[in-house]
C-alpha cells in the first residue's frame, strides 16, 4: 500500500485499527480507503467503489515491485465431499446457479430495507425463466441411482419415470443415453454376479468356489461339500462324483474332490477299506496310510491296531494272534521287531522275551540241558518215590507236593499276566518271569532250541508220539534193571 501511494501520488496516511470492531467504526466514520473483499454487507450502504490499479504482474511483484493490481483471489466453500452421492439433485442445482457481483450486491443492499425472505421471493418473480433453467431434470440420474416410477418401481426408460431412486444390494445402476441426455437405469445382477453393497455402479462375478443361480443375488453361495467349481461368475457347481466329496465348502479345484470315509485313493481310484482293519477318513490315500505315525491322527489314515498291513500290498490285512504285537499306524509295523504277515516271529536267532525279540545266544544250550535233567529228574523220582522201603509222608514226597503246589501258584501268576491290564512296574516284571510256569515256550526261547519255525512245528507235532513211544522204552528199562 505504501508503494500504490508513492507510486500513484496518492496522498494517504497508513494506519492500522486496534480490533475489529474499530476498524469498522473508522471506516464507517471516516469513509477512508480501506481493504475489504466482495460480496459482502459490512459496508453495503456505504456504496463502496473499487479502486483500480494496473493489471497485476507477478513477475514485478516477485522482484519487489507491487505497484500493479494485486492478486486476485478465488473464494470456495466445500459443504460436502460426497454431495453428489447423497444428494445429486442438489448439488446439480447449485452448480448452475450464478450471479454477477453487481447483482449480488445490489441485493445485499436490499436487504437492508427489506427481509431475505421479501427479497429472494421477489428475485424469483422477476426472473423465472433465468432460474428454471437451474433445476435439474428429475429423470436425469446419477451412477448409484436408477429411473423410478411414481409408485417407486425401478424402470428402463424416462417415458414411465418420475424420478431416481437408490440401487439396493443385489442391483447396479447402468447409463442409459436418450434423446434427453445421459441418465442411469437400476438392473438386477444376473446369474453368477452379485452385489451386497448399495449405491453399486456394477455386480461382482462371484469368485472361484461360489456361484449365485438367480437375478438380484446379494451374495454367492459357496459349493457345497462334494461339490466344486473353477471358474468365476457362474450359476452352478459341478459334482465331485460319485465316492468323492471335498473336505470343505466353496472347493475351487478337481483337485479338491477326495474319496469319502470309508474310502481310500490308490491309482486315481477310490478304493473300499476294510474299516475293521484300517481307519479311513474323508481324503485318504495310500501315501498317507504309509506316511502314518500312529493311531492318534483321526483326520489321517492308519492301520488300526492288532492288524498288521502288507507293505507291498497296503489293502491287504491281517488280524494277528495278540494286539500287543500290531500296534498299527503304517503297512509293516511290528513291536518288538517281531516280523511276519501277523507280526508272530522274531527273526532267525532270536525269540521273545520282555516284550522284545532277544538273541538266543546260550538257549539252546540251556534247553538240552534242562531236558536232561528232566528225564533224568522223571525216572530218578519214579524209583525213589514208589520204593517200598519209603515212607509216604517223606521229606522228598513233601517236598515234591510243596513244589507242585508252587508251580500251580505260578502258573495262575502267568495267567494273570495275559489279561490286558496295566500293571504296575514291580508286579508287571513277577507276572512276566510266573508266564514261564504257563508252558509259555516263546518266552522259554524254544525256537532257538528247536531251529526256527519249521523245527518248532515238528517238535510241537511229534511231541506226543514221542512221549507215546518213550513209555515202551522206560518200561523195558525198568525190566532189565528189575532182573
Amino acid at each position: 500500500m505504501m508503494q500504490w501511494s508513492m507510486a500513484y501520488g496518492i496522498p494517504a496516511a497508513i494506519a492500522i485499527s486496534s480490533g475489529w470492531s474499530n476498524f469498522v467504526k473508522h471506516v464507517q466514520t471516516y469513509r477512508a480507503l480501506h481493504y475489504w473483499w466482495v460480496p459482502d454487507s459490512t459496508f453495503i450502504d456505504m456504496l463502496p467503489e473499487q479502486l483500480i490499479f494496473a493489471r497485476h504482474s507477478a513477475n514485478e511483484w516477485l522482484m519487489g515491485d507491487k505497484k500493479t493490481g494485486g492478486a486476485r483471489s478465488y473464494v470456495s466453500k466445500m459443504v460436502s465431499s460426497n454431495l453428489q452421492s447423497k444428494a445429486g439433485k442438489v448439488r446439480e442445482f447449485v452448480s448452475k446457479i450464478n450471479f454477477e457481483l453487481p447483482e449480488v450486491q445490489k441485493l445485499l443492499l436490499e436487504l437492508g430495507q427489506s427481509s431475505a425472505y421479501n427479497v429472494s421471493c421477489q428475485w424469483m418473480r422477476d426472473h423465472r425463466a433465468r432460474w428454471s433453467a437451474w433445476k435439474p431434470v428429475e429423470t436425469s440420474c446419477y451412477e448409484g441411482f436408477g429411473l423410478v416410477d411414481a409408485f417407486g418401481g425401478f424402470v428402463s426408460n424416462r417415458t414411465s419415470a418420475v424420478g431416481c431412486g437408490l440401487c439396493q444390494a443385489g442391483t447396479a445402476s447402468e447409463e442409459l443415453i436418450d434423446d434427453v441426455g445421459r441418465t442411469f437405469q437400476r438392473k438386477q445382477c444376473p446369474p453368477g454376479y452379485s452385489q451386497s453393497n448399495t449405491y453399486s455402479t456394477q455386480c461382482e462375478p462371484c469368485p472361484k468356489g461360489t456361484s449365485a443361480s438367480s437375478f438380484g443375488s446379494t451374495t454367492c453361495t459357496p459349493c457345497d461339500e462334494g461339490d466344486y467349481q473353477p471358474d468365476a461368475a457362474q450359476t452352478s457347481c459341478i459334482s465331485c462324483g460319485a465316492s468323492r466329496t471335498t473336505l470343505l465348502l466353496g472347493a475351487s479345484s478337481l483337485a479338491d474332490c477326495v474319496c469319502q470315509a470309508g474310502k481310500i485313493e490308490q491309482d486315481s481310484t477310490c478304493m473300499d477299506c476294510d474299516e475293521e482293519s484300517v481307519h479311513c477318513p474323508k481324503g485318504s490315500t495310500i501315501a498317507k496310510l504309509e506316511a502314518a505315525s500312529g493311531t492318534t491322527d483321526l483326520k489321517g489314515p492308519y492301520v488300526k491296531r492288532g492288524f498288521f498291513s502288507n507293505p507291498e500290498a497296503p489293502l491287504d490285512t491281517y488280524k494277528c494272534a495278540a494286539e500287543l504285537y500290531c500296534p498299527g499306524g503304517s503297512p509293516g509295523v511290528c513291536f518288538g521287531d517281531r516280523e511276519g504277515l501277523t507280526c508272530g516271529d522274531c527273526a532267525d536267532g532270536h525269540y521273545w522275551a520282555s516284550n522284545k525279540c532277544e538273541p538266543c545266544g546260550a538257549v539252546p544250550v540251556a534247553w538240552a540241558f534242562s531236558v536232561t535233567i528232566i528225564v533224568v529228574g522223571v525216572c530218578g523220582s519214579y524209583y525213589m518215590l514208589t520204593s517200598s522201603y519209603t515212607a509216604k509222608a517223606s521229606v522228598m514226597m513233601s517236598t515234591t507236593a510243596a513244589l507242585g503246589m508252587l508251580v500251580a501258584l505260578f502258573q495262575n501268576l502267568g495267567v494273570l499276566n495275559t489279561v490286558a491290564v496295566q500293571w504296575p512296574d514291580g508286579l508287571r516284571d513277577i507276572l512276566n518271569f510266573a508266564s514261564i510256569f504257563t508252558f509259555n515256550l516263546d518266552a522259554l526261547g524254544f525256537s532257538c532250541a528247536a531251529g526256527g519255525n519249521v523245527g518248532r512245528y515238528v517238535s510241537t507235532a511229534s511231541f506226543f508220539w514221542i512221549v507215546f513211544l518213550a513209555l515202551p522204552l522206560l518200561v523195558c528199562l525198568q525190566t532189565s534193571f528189575q532182573f
